[in-house]
């Protein structure tokens, strides 16, 4: 699935031409999908509406109470980005919206896996990371301050990179470890960090590359 301004497109593997799955009257913010349904931030009043994949009737599942960015999805939840400052949620199924994490110093970008919910902080430089059962939040690691700070979740470790670093922890804690120094980055944009099984992905922008770690 891809954004393009005010439609939502979908693009078959197997190589089959792009088809819209969702036309909104306002630009489309962030996507997720499962295995139905495909969720979207709709702009500029920041609803969180899930659309099913198949075709049908969308529902508006919560609306932000600031810019919402950043959705993702777990087989429970849709979380979001609530502005620079919290982390919400809200179920699949429809229900009240709840805060996860809050009082965020700008909120870069989060993730959830392995039973919490890693957030990155632009203003302090660092990488937190919260139990979704309760309980307070721990440090996982540092970066830049005042960087972008964009995360990544493999099945073991978390990897996150800003303008200078790619640096990885162990999900379940354990010490942070510098994996790629002195980045070729842009001050006028992110890099961008992606795991998987095998390895860890990471752009760095002011070459025009991607460079590849096995895990």
């Amino acid at each position: 699935f891809y954004v393009d301004r005010f439609r939502v497109e979908r693009v078959d593997l197997a190589g089959a031409p792009p088809a819209t799955v969702v036309a909104d009257g306002f630009f489309v913010g962030s996507i997720a999908a499962d295995a139905t349904h495909l969720y979207r931030v709709t702009q500029p009043f920041s609803g969180i509406v899930a659309a099913p994949v198949a075709g049908g009737a969308e529902t508006l599942l919560a609306t932000a109470a600031s810019l919402a960015e950043g959705l993702r999805v777990t087989p429970t939840h849709v979380y979001f980005g609530d502005g620079l400052t919290a982390i919400r949620r809200v179920p699949l199924a429809g229900g009240a919206a709840e805060t996860v994490a809050d009082g965020i110093a700008s909120l870069s970008d989060f993730v959830v896996a392995g039973g919490i919910v890693v957030y990155s902080e632009q203003d302090l430089g660092q990488v937190s990371a919260l139990p979704l059962a309760g309980g307070p939040a721990r440090l996982v690691g540092v970066a830049m301050p005042f960087s972008w700070i964009h995360l990544a979740a493999g099945p073991e470790r978390l990897y996150w990179v800003d303008q200078a670093a790619l640096s990885a922890a162990p999900l379940a804690g354990g010490p942070q470890q510098l994996l790629a120094v002195d980045l070729d980055s842009d001050a006028g944009f992110a890099n961008g960090v992606f795991a998987d099984d095998e390895a860890v992905f990471w752009s760095e922008v002011g070459a025009g590359t991607i460079r590849m770690l096995p895990r």
